[in-house]
């Protein structure tokens, strides 16, 4: 950082706060080689989470100064990204620095806390906190400080004052970080990448989101290389890039976004993408000076790899300060494209629905699988029916599963589809809805382009328990046994109907007026699961309905 008194700018949730007065014009991109100097060159958070590169979070601090700098007197202090806790406001968000001093160039690295024993051991730390700082993953704020006092502010909720501001020598607001230097947060990161400051550190254009970019992480100490940076001015260079390089499922259609280490001139030809499969792209160009956002003038093709080069040559810094002028070399990174949206990852419909009598997961998923039973339009049950082609096969889970769709007609028996709904409890049946309301109708619904089907899965009166048919909930299932239609009041508002299994010597329902009292609460309860003398075989449909239909045992398929 190039003395805060000079050039912090501070994100205060909805807009920019200048703290302290601004330099105006384009700054040109010069090390720090005066003054205290130091300067955080990477964050991680990701320590010991699932997948993550390393055990431990790590603070890495550098040296971009001619000469040797102490860390004597200093701390490094920490606070979520929008919370209300204060930086450095419990043992666990401080960490104090050894007496010791860095040389030019030289990096120190911090060992901060582990989320588990995921990962590798960082490289030997330069100074192992004993109450370390479990930094978040993705987002945070990491403040390098002048004292060991705690800071007292965190920048959002309770603003730092132009005193407080004064003692901080670096800061990194990271992701969705309200407290940062410049225009934005340091990109958000992750288990196995780290934000770094470009040009191995050197780089300190007091702007977060110009000056860092997230990568795979690689933490350096102070055995590793010196790193001596230039004087004067550096050559501009680009500082950040979206995608990132080696990024995967960008959609097809995406915009690129390209950010550089200081305001530029571009002229000409000064990009190209090319991909392996829809070959080269132009794209119109928009923004600058320091980021540009390329929106090619094709679609990309799914499941291809691109590439993006800046020349060079066509790139140089507007500032006076010359030599040099122009990018030291190109720049090329590489994505690769989403392939068919419904060749893409999904949450299995038997994953959603579990084994137990309620949904294993809510919230907002996303599934895919076959229609069979479509239900569809301004009355009824004004959805229809989902299930995964091939299943789990653990027979204590069900397969399908109710999408509510309110007056929309969008599929077709038999039509594969990918959906995305939230997914509840909707009147006892576990359903997808469009969001948390029974009457919220599911709209994100993609046809895959295919047809398909499932086999019918048998299955036969009586039931073991009660809870038994909560394992077929949703799914196409064929009784092949001979059954009696007992009840159809619903059947023109629902299309439902109450299929019964007949007790022992009979042949179809009988009603007498001795029964109809309790037949009413009975009404589509499998008779051997009730218990009793009242036979549901012999209760009369709701409403005086004709009943006694004998079903087809060859053809007794439904949704259940």
């Amino acid at each position: 950082m190039k003395g805060l008194v000079a050039g912090i700018r501070v994100g205060l949730g909805l807009g920019l706060a200048a703290v302290v007065m601004l330099l105006g014009g384009a700054l040109p991109a010069t090390a720090n080689t005066t003054g205290t100097g130091l300067v955080i060159s990477q964050v991680y958070g990701g320590g010991g989470n699932t997948g993550a590169t390393y055990t431990n979070d790590f603070v890495e601090i550098f040296n971009p100064t001619t000469g040797s700098v102490s860390l004597t007197g200093f701390s490094v202090q920490y606070a979520s990204a929008t919370g209300t806790g204060n930086f450095g406001a419990t043992s666990t968000q401080i960490t104090d620095m050894p007496s010791v001093s860095l040389a030019a160039g030289q990096y120190f690295l911090i060992q901060e806390a582990s989320n588990a024993a995921v990962g590798s051991p960082l490289p030997a730390p330069d100074h192992a906190e004993a109450t370390p700082i479990a930094m978040a993953a993705g987002a945070g704020k990491v403040a390098l400080v002048n004292t060991t006092t705690p800071l007292g502010c965190n920048g959002g909720s309770a603003p730092c004052s132009a005193s407080q501001v004064a003692m901080i020598v670096d800061l990194v607001g990271y992701g969705t970080a309200n407290f940062f230097e410049g225009t934005g947060p340091a990109p958000t990161i992750s288990a196995t990448t780290s934000d770094f400051r470009a040009a191995g550190g050197c780089t300190d254009t007091d702007d977060n989101g110009a000056d860092f970019t997230a990568a795979a992480v690689a933490p350096r100490n102070t055995a590793s290389p010196l790193n001596p940076c230039p004087t004067g001015d550096l050559a501009p260079a680009v500082s950040l890039t979206a995608p990132l390089n080696g990024a995967t499922n960008i959609a097809v259609d995406g915009d690129i976004a390209i950010t550089f280490s200081e305001p530029v001139n571009v002229a000409g030809a000064w990009f190209t993408i090319n991909c392996n499969g829809s070959g080269p792209h132009t794209a119109t160009v928009t923004g600058g000076p320091t980021s540009f956002t390329l929106d090619p003038d094709a679609d990309f093709a799914p499941s291809e790899s691109c590439t993006v080069t800046v020349v060079a040559a066509q790139v140089t810094d507007q500032d006076a300060n010359d030599p040099p002028d122009n990018m030291a070399s190109s720049f090329v990174f590489s994505f690769e494209t989403a392939g068919p949206v419904c060749e893409e990852p999904f949450t299995p419909i038997s994953s959603i629905q579990g084994s137990g009598a309620s949904a294993a997961i809510t919230g907002t998923v996303t599934t895919q699988g076959v229609v069979v039973g479509d239900f569809e339009g301004g009355s009824g049950l004004q959805g229809f029916y989902l299930q995964d082609l091939t299943g789990d096969g653990d027979a204590a889970t069900s397969d399908g599963i109710f999408v509510f769709t309110g007056s929309t007609n969008a599929v077709s028996a038999g039509q594969v589809v990918r959906v995305t709904g939230f997914a509840r409890e909707r009147f006892n049946q576990t359903a997808l809805n469009g969001s948390n309301s029974n009457t919220s109708a599911v709209t994100n619904i993609v046809d895959c382009g295919t047809t398909g089907s499932v086999t019918a899965t048998d299955i036969a009166m009586p039931f073991t328990s009660t809870d038994y048919p909560e394992r077929f909930e949703g799914m196409l299932v064929r009784f092949p046994q001979s059954l009696v239609i007992s009840e159809y009041f619903n059947y023109d508002r629902f299309g439902e109907i109450v299929l019964a299994l007949p007790l022992a010597g009979e042949t179809r329902p009988f009603s007498s007026s001795s029964t109809r009292a309790c037949c009413s609460a009975l009404a589509g309860e499998n008779p051997e699961m009730r218990g009793g003398d009242c036979s549901l075989a012999a209760c009369p449909a709701s409403g005086g309905t004709n009943h006694g239909m004998a079903a087809n045992p060859s053809n007794t398929t439904a949704s259940l």
